[in-house]
């Protein structure tokens, strides 16, 4: 059995070798020449010289005449290089056979090539292929039809019309839009490189009737007509070749119109004011609003979970909670309602308290709890977002935000509504009239819109008072975060960092400011600087200098606890929502048709 099986393996490798040229050959053609002669009683000689680039053995090859536009075809030779084939149906080189059916005229013809190229020559002459019109005479023909099965290098077609000047011939080619036709005293050529398999050339010529008295007439002016019909392809053929043109710049102009749309909507209705202050520092904040106010201001009328943890801390400096720490390692905080009245707070203020305290018990509730609570309770999520819209419409009070900058912004997205309506209308355009070549639009001007309505955040600006005091609270910023390395005056009254400490949160710069108090006040800093938080050391404040760097994390764990809230919850079926955690586990008719196609084997 091993013998078997090893001689089988030899063999294989033996006929391998053998058996790929043969899998493997196939044919193209270099050159295509027809020369066409246009006869007085209209019929036309047709001469097509077809050379073949072979790889690999062959020894036969087809051509087919659609019966179409023709009434007889007479005079069939073939021909190569050496000379004339001979008409015989023994299927021996250098013969040829002709079977002429309803449908079509089929030439085979024998040889023997390998490897090489050859020119195969045919020529015969079809009746009936001229139309004499009262206005002028007409050859209507499909010189290569779409039955090659093979690409062709170069095409060159010559039709010879005797008596004609340049002057009386009119002349159109059907085809790819990179063939060209010329015109000659007496003569039409049509040229096409690369002509690519399966697709067709023809030609339509005009000259005068009187040139071919024996054609068959048709009582018809036709010249209007096919001067017409001429026009449409050609209007039809100049437009697809704008079709690279159109898709190179489509996609510029569509973005070029949104963003030059974009900037003259910023400069007139979203360009910040500029406001120019008399010293880069500001010591004290600029307004008495509180932390919440401030994040609208920042953040364009929304605030964020950083604001809910910087209100909190303000509520607690108000003396509405305490702040405990907990725990050997102190990263447990435990929030404790005092009692006080809530009756002069607003509304916003009084949501957030609300939100804090929903699911704690008579002892509070600590940050852990709260956090597991924000996750676990969809309310958490609606009762956030409730806070923000009440934060929302305080601020609108204060007047920060210039209202028509807003509606320019609406009418920004209205616009990319519109824009994206167009393209859907445009696909059904181009669905119900096949016009592909305006995909670029269909892809170009919704993108565009959506481009616009990216950039439309910044064209909502803040007015003149809002403008102001942005400014100065970032200068009430940069001081917070220098103020232990500014030499010009001494940092303020520890005391009043407790009413700094929320703003601080909200600008981002918390952590930074507690980091500097022991370079500014020593590590023994005063024990009542932060009345409403106790430390695990039993110090109030700052005692020991380290417990108060435990607050900054107060208000990031509050932050990171509403922004858990407001997290769509996570979806199983896939539909969409929020991440989940890890797991372990888990072309118009043609009055003829030459050869319409033709293989080889």
């Amino acid at each position: 059995m091993q013998r078997v099986v090893i001689f089988l393996c030899i063999g294989l490798l033996a006929v391998g070798p053998l058996a790929a040229p043969a899998s493997a050959k196939s044919y193209f053609f270099t050159r295509v020449a027809i020369d066409a002669h246009a006869n007085p009683d209209g019929s036309m000689w047709i001469t097509e010289r077809r050379t073949y680039k072979f790889n690999g053995s062959f020894s036969w090859a087809t051509y087919a005449l659609e019966r179409r536009g023709w009434s007889d075809v007479t005079d069939i030779s073939l021909a190569d290089e050496s000379g004339r084939y001979t008409a015989a149906s023994t299927g021996t080189p250098r013969t040829y056979q002709v079977a002429l059916s309803p449908k079509e005229l089929a030439v085979k013809w024998h040889f023997s090539a390998e490897d090489e190229e050859r020119t195969f020559t045919i020529r015969y002459r079809v009746a009936g292929v001229v139309t004499r019109y009262r206005d002028t005479g007409e050859l209507f023909w499909q010189f290569i039809g779409t039955g090659w099965e093979v690409p062709t290098e170069s095409v060159r077609i010559s039709v010879l019309i005797p008596g004609a000047a340049k002057a009386d011939l009119r002349a159109w080619g059907h085809g790819p839009l990179d063939g060209v036709v010329a015109l000659h005293d007496g003569k039409a050529t049509l040229e096409v490189a690369d002509l690519d398999k399966e697709t067709a050339v023809e030609a339509r010529i005009l000259f005068p009737a009187a040139l071919v008295p024996g054609a068959p007439l048709k009582d018809e002016a036709a010249l209007p007509r096919i001067l017409a019909e001429e026009a449409r392809l050609a209007r039809a053929a100049n437009l697809e070749r704008l079709t690279p043109l159109l898709n190179v710049l489509m996609f510029p102009i569509a973005f070029g119109l949104a963003l030059a749309t974009w900037l003259i909507l910023y400069l007139r209705h979203g360009k910040e004011h500029r406001i120019h202050l008399p010293h880069p520092y500001l010591r004290e904040p600029p307004a008495s609003y509180g932390p919440a106010i401030l994040g609208a201001l920042l953040r364009w009328g929304t605030p964020s979970g950083q604001d809910f943890g910087a209100t909190i801390l303000d509520l607690a400096r108000q003396g509405h909670l305490t702040i405990r720490q907990e725990g050997d390692g102190g990263s447990t905080h435990r929030f404790v309602r005092t009692g006080k009245s809530v009756a002069g707070i607003s509304a916003s203020d009084g949501r957030a308290l609300v939100l804090l305290f929903r699911w704690g018990g008579g002892s509070g509730i600590t940050d852990r709890e709260f956090r597991s609570a924000a996750w676990r309770h969809a309310d958490a999520g609606r009762m956030f977002k409730d806070w923000q819209r009440a934060v929302e419409t305080e601020a609108k009070s204060y007047g920060f935000f210039d209202e028509g900058s807003r509606r320019t912004q609406e009418r920004v997205a209205r616009l990319h509504a519109l824009m994206a309506v167009g393209g859907v209308l445009l696909t059904i355009f181009i669905i119900i009239t096949f016009r592909l070549w305006l995909i670029t639009g269909f892809v170009a001007f919704p993108l565009g819109g959506m481009f616009l309505s990216l950039l439309k955040g910044p064209l909502v600006r803040r007015t003149m008072d809002g403008a102001t005091d942005l400014a100065q609270w970032r200068a009430f910023r940069r001081f917070l975060r220098d103020f232990s390395t500014l030499r010009d005056a001494p940092p303020p009254a520890i005391a009043v960092w407790e009413s700094y400490l929320p703003y601080a949160v909200s600008l981002g710069v918390a952590a930074r400011v507690i980091r500097q108090f022991p370079a500014a006040y020593g590590d023994q800093a005063a024990t009542a600087a932060i009345s409403w938080y106790t430390s695990t050391s039993g110090l109030r404040g700052t005692g020991r200098g380290g417990a108060l760097v435990n607050l900054s994390s107060v208000s990031r764990g509050l932050a990171r606890s509403v922004a858990i809230a407001a997290t769509p919850r996570s979806s199983a079926s896939g539909s969409g929502g929020g991440f989940s955690r890890s797991s372990s586990s888990s072309s118009g008719g043609s009055r003829g048709g030459g050869g319409s196609g033709g293989r080889a084997g």
